[in-house]
């Protein structure tokens, strides 16, 4: 014994001062005044501390072989308190090593106290911060095992939460001590991040959904009451909001991919309320300027489920059209289109599993189109005024433009008008001019003319949306009824001075609205709805764009629409002509209310009760079409002699010739006394109006013309007269080389003619001048020329002599030039 004692005493005083650290009985723990020793002498020696952390380790180590509990903890807490006594140490480094190495060892016991008397003293050492951090440290083992007691299921449920508890800790502080510097042990790696993301799901997942018995409810219940903070559920929840937070650009992907991966394996899609509190979670903890990657990824995901039954779809849309409020106020840029773009993909492989509906889920397929629709929406809400515009020329540029083969484009296009009129109801339009541009304008009026009646509506219903700027468009949607009508008051509207802006408006897309608006008119299979959508923008341009021009041409419009129902060889059926003199009785009645002709009023309001009495009022008047499905290809069929609405089987519907009409005259003498230029008004509508567009189309330089060519049309005056006296008199009608007789069928054919034919005829013109420079002798062209030479000379004459009489001096100072006879070839 006395040997051994001396042996003792030659130990290192480091040993000796650690072994005096232990108590005779364990029980009592840590014998405190050997320790502040331990302590003191570890300071003033700073190079024997990785020694002094080395021997513990050894010890530890020992013990738990020994199963010596008492001494483990006591080397525990003394290393405990020596990390954080000696934190600024410059051998710390070396002493974390052999602090990591006791941890380690613990861990691997698998007994519950000494997991979790290691994972405290993990915890501890996470958050203490290093002066001169180890970048060679690494933590894989330790990510291991803390997943590992995140899923672990213990019988006993105190035992299972302490240990869940426990895991998430040590989880958390490997994400403190190393998330924040990239220059540490990279956790941001696939391997680490599908262990972590995972387990912290499945614990905030668990406490959710998964049922205990009735025993171990009771249990989790005490438990929950006693300590909130330490269940493993709302730990899981903060670590997860941590991770997040910490995750730069480049490594917000590697954490969101394996919880989107986690909900497809333990199908948490459906229902999607678990999913839309974790994303929602994670885009409120992101940073503001990622958040759109949420979006982007959680789409891209979407699009990987585009096979998948439409209830999982609705799952990830629904939470997709959660998140997107969220973070739509930072999405800025080419990320917009992009996001944008992926949606309309997504609807548009909805469309075509919509059109082949091979197994009954349509109805799945449009609650999944709404949520979308519904989504995007939301996110346009959130961005200024001028991304709404271009989402909305994004939106009509993805129009099919041929449906007449494809009916998956069928409902292609009536998806995406419903997405369109959806995102146009979140801009509110101050100039007309920013928003009904010639980009977005044109192909939307396009759209008015298609074969679908619900196109149609869509794109009427999108067009009030954006002219209605003073929110009088719910009170006109409710004028239907001739109760309605009898009701009606002009003064809950409001109309505002029409201004330059607008003025600039009407002069480029006036003539197109309202040809378009005659052309919806004469469609086949409107509707009823249609019918009133086309009312209602006719009141709507009248109160938002209420210049002399565009209320004479909206009267013009009207007659034309008079003319078209009394004309007995038109091909409108019997309802189409109920519905347009309704129209028509019903924009008089409006526009002669705000006018303040009583006249009109009257006479319109006595029309449209006059139509109700005899049984023609658009209520109760019903379409009739019968439709059928092709079982081997799954195409529509539409019975032709049922297309026509209510055709030849009204007989009970009253003879429209019986009732009265609007008189052209008394309008007329209604507005002259209003000081309008009724003159206007005696243009015939449709002429007029494809002639102006045409020369809108094909002239864009007239405006531009010199004060001498002024002077030249008031000189040759006289003779412009005689030529359009001799064509009053002519009885033909030549256009383009085409005769056609001065009536009013040879008028109609030829407005009616077809751009092919128009293309034919040019063609053929070219063909004959190329033939004719080909064959004919030079001297014959001369003499042709000379034939149908322009009166160059005598113009060019006439002007230098203007030139002469006004200037001073009675001298002249221009001469007379006379060009060569070739100067005109």
């Amino acid at each position: 014994m006395n040997c051994f004692g001396c042996c003792a005493t030659c130990h290192p005083r480091y040993r000796r001062l650690v072994d005096a650290i232990y108590p005779s009985a364990p029980e009592s723990g840590l014998v405190k005044n050997n320790m502040q020793k331990l302590t003191f002498y570890a300071i003033s020696h700073p190079e024997k501390l990785d020694r002094i952390g080395g021997y513990l380790s050894r010890r530890v180590g020992r013990d738990v072989l020994r199963q010596r509990i008492g001494h483990v903890r006591v080397a525990v807490e003394a290393m405990n308190q020596l990390l954080v006594a000696c934190h600024g140490s410059p051998s710390l480094n070396l002493y974390v090593e052999s602090f990591l190495t006791m941890v380690h060892r613990l861990l691997e016991t698998r007994l519950p106290d000494m997991e979790l008397l290691a994972t405290s003293s993990f915890v501890n050492f996470a958050n203490i911060e290093e002066d001169t951090p180890s970048y060679h440290r690494r933590y894989d083992f330790f990510i291991s095992k803390f997943s590992s007691l995140c899923h672990n299921n213990a019988a006993d449920l105190a035992v299972r939460q302490k240990l869940r508890a426990a895991g998430i800790k040590g989880l958390r502080g490997v994400v403190r001590k190393t998330a924040s510097d990239d220059l540490q042990a990279n956790i941001w790696e696939k391997q680490h991040m599908d262990k972590i993301v995972p387990s912290l799901l499945f614990n905030m997942h668990d406490s959710v959904n998964i049922s205990f018995g009735s025993s171990e409810a009771t249990d989790q219940s005490s438990l929950s009451a006693g300590d909130t903070d330490d269940r493993p559920s709302h730990l899981a929840d903060s670590c997860l909001r941590e991770l997040i937070g910490k995750a730069s650009f480049g490594n917000i992907r590697n954490a969101l991919y394996p919880a989107a991966t986690h909900f497809d394996l333990h199908h948490l899609w459906t229902p999607p309320k678990f999913a839309i509190s974790v994303f929602e979670a994670i885009v409120y903890s992101v940073q503001s300027q990622y958040s759109y990657v949420v979006i982007q990824m959680l789409n891209d995901h979407l699009g990987k489920h585009g096979t998948d039954s439409a209830e999982v779809r609705c799952g990830i849309a629904t939470v997709l059209s959660r998140i997107v409020v969220i973070a739509a106020t930072a999405s800025i840029g080419p990320s917009i289109f992009e996001i944008f773009n992926s949606m309309l993909r997504h609807l548009r492989q909805s469309a075509e599993l919509q059109s082949s509906d091979s197994d009954g889920t349509s109805d799945q397929e449009k609650v999944y189109q709404d949520i979308l629709i519904n989504t995007m929406a939301n996110f346009a809400d959130n961005l200024p005024d001028y991304q709404k515009v271009e989402i909305m020329v994004f939106i009509i540029g993805k129009l099919p433009s041929n449906t007449t083969d494809k009916l998956s484009d069928k409902f292609l296009q009536h998806v995406l008008m419903r997405t369109l009129h959806k995102v146009a109801t979140k801009y509110r339009t101050s100039h007309l001019s920013t928003v009904l541009t010639s980009t977005f304008l044109e192909p939307l009026l396009r759209m008015s003319l298609v074969d679908d009646s619900g196109v149609r509506l869509l794109v009427l219903q999108i067009l009030q949306t954006l002219v209605d700027r003073h929110q009088n468009l719910p009170l006109l949607q409710k004028l239907q009824s001739v109760e309605s009508f009898e009701a009606f008051d002009p003064s809950k509207f409001c109309v505002e001075k029409f201004s330059r802006a607008d003025a600039m408006f009407v002069h480029k897309f006036s003539n197109s609205l309202l040809l378009t608006l005659y052309d919806a008119s004469m469609m086949a299979n409107n509707e009823r709805s249609n019918y009133h959508a086309i009312f209602v923008t006719m009141a709507l341009l009248f109160l938002e764009l209420g210049c002399e021009s565009v209320i004479l041409d909206l009267f013009r419009l009207a007659m034309a629409l008079q003319h078209a129902i009394m004309d007995k060889e038109s091909a409108l059926t019997t309802c189409q002509r109920v519905h347009i003199k309704a129209i028509v009785a019903q924009f008089v009645f409006v526009a002669a209310s705000f006018l303040s002709i009583p006249s009109l009023t009257k006479h319109s309001l006595h029309l449209l009760q006059e139509s109700r009495d005899n049984g023609l009022h658009p209520e109760d008047v019903h379409y009739s079409l019968d439709v059928t499905t092709d079982d081997a290809s799954g195409v529509f069929l539409f019975d032709s002699e049922s297309a026509d609405l209510l055709a030849d089987d009204a007989p009970d519907l009253p003879n429209l010739d019986a009732s009265s009409w609007l008189d052209g005259e008394e309008l007329k003498e209604s507005l002259k006394l209003r000081d309008y230029d009724v003159a206007r008004l005696g243009q015939p509508f449709l002429p007029s109006m494809r002639k102006a567009e045409s020369a809108k189309l094909s002239n864009n330089s007239t405006d531009s013309r010199s004060s001498s060519c002024v002077s030249e049309s008031s000189a040759s005056s006289n003779s412009a007269r005689g030529r359009k006296a001799s064509k009053r008199l002519d009885s033909t009608l030549q256009q383009d080389g085409l005769v056609f007789p001065a009536t009013v069928d040879g008028l109609r054919q030829a407005l009616t003619r077809t751009t092919d034919c128009w293309t034919q005829k040019e063609q053929e013109r070219w063909k004959e001048t190329i033939e004719m420079f080909q064959t004919m002798p030079f001297a014959q062209l001369v003499e042709i020329q000379q034939q149908k030479r322009s009166r160059l000379n005598a113009t060019v004459e006439r002007l230098f002599q203007d030139g002469h009489l006004q200037s001073t001096g009675g001298k002249s100072r221009i001469c007379k030039v006379e060009f060569p006879e070739l100067f005109v070839y």
